[in-house]
Formats: structure tokens, sequence, C-alpha cells
């Protein structure tokens, strides 16, 4: 079993900070990666925010197919569009 990585640690074990500047001030590469650190954690959670669940994908993808499968009649030859008024300005929405 796969051991989970909190966004501390994946921050640390990719920035790592070395501590070899003096006792009072940090040097530039440790605040550097300080820095690194705090907006790879802030970064991850803005992203996180912004995810759609799988049942939300779902949902909007069976919207999608419905809207365009009732924007075609299906004719001898093949697909024919039919002018409808049916858009799909939802999707953009959020």
């Amino acid at each position: 079993m796969k051991k989970e990585t909190t966004l501390e640690q994946a921050a640390e074990r990719l920035y790592p900070v070395n501590n070899t500047g003096s006792m009072f001030m940090a040097s530039r590469d440790e605040l550097n990666n300080i820095l690194k650190q705090e907006s790879f954690i802030e970064g991850a959670k803005w992203q996180a925010e912004r995810m759609y669940s799988e049942e939300e994908v779902f949902s909007l993808m069976c919207k999608a197919f419905e809207a365009g499968y009732k924007k075609y009649d299906v004719v001898e030859a093949g697909l024919e569009g039919l002018e409808t008024e049916i858009e799909c300005n939802w999707i953009l929405k959020k």
C-alpha cells in the first residue's frame, strides 16, 4: 500500500531548506525555497478548490451529449442538423 504524502512534505521534498545561513538570518537560497514551499502549497489548495468532482463531470458530459443529440436528426444518408435554439452556454458556467 502506497503511503500518502502531505502538501507540506511534498513542498519540503521539492524545495528543501538546508539551514546553511547564520542563526539570525537565513541565506538567500533558503528564503527562496521557503517562499517556493508556501507558493506550492497555496497553489495546490487553489487548484483543488476549482476541480470538478467525478459526479459533476459525469453530469456535464450527459447534458452535453443530450444537447448535441437533440440538435441532430438521423436521416437516411447520415446526420443532418436541426434548426434549434438549443445552445450549450451552461457548459461555460460553474
